[in-house]
């Protein structure tokens, strides 16, 4: 299936995320087994991707009861950055806190950090990249259910 619009296209050529945030477009999509209240999963396509996460110097932190901490918020190295996990094009599952919808030129967009993306996935509405996999023995306790018919 082909998600890919000429308003799309266009806004992918004009939008340019910072570090290493993504732009996507949401694809409906219901997961297929995952059934924990309270945990969606969502999918979309990757329109813009930014140049990845600067390095910067690790700054520590004594914390108390001996405890250290270690912060990325030194100053910048100079060392290439952190590389981008997703590119544009790429169909990703992620989860839905800590994102930002907004609308650019009538096209209902999400900017996603890259941490929050599960993975690459299909686009397809039905099939899902993470399962909930049943895995032990029927309530007889006489034939192991593996989960492989799952994926047949």
């Amino acid at each position: 299936m082909n998600h890919w619009t000429p308003q799309l296209l266009a806004a992918s050529k004009r939008l340019r995320p910072l570090a290493d945030r993504l732009v996507v477009s949401r694809i409906e999509y219901k997961h297929p087994t995952l059934s924990v209240v309270g945990i969606t999963i969502q999918k979309g396509l990757v329109i813009a991707a930014g140049p990845g996460k600067e390095r910067r110097r690790k700054t520590r932190f004594d914390g108390p009861q001996g405890k250290c901490l270690w912060f990325e918020d030194g100053e910048l190295l100079n060392k290439p950055r952190h590389p981008m996990p997703f590119k544009v094009g790429d169909c990703v599952e992620f989860s839905p806190r800590g994102l930002i919808e907004f609308d650019f030129e009538g096209l209902p967009l999400l900017m996603v950090w890259a941490k929050a993306c599960y993975g690459t996935t299909n686009d397809s509405a039905s099939e899902a990249l993470l399962w909930q996999t049943p895995g032990g023995y029927d309530k007889d306790g006489k034939n192991f259910m593996s989960g492989a018919d799952l994926y047949i």
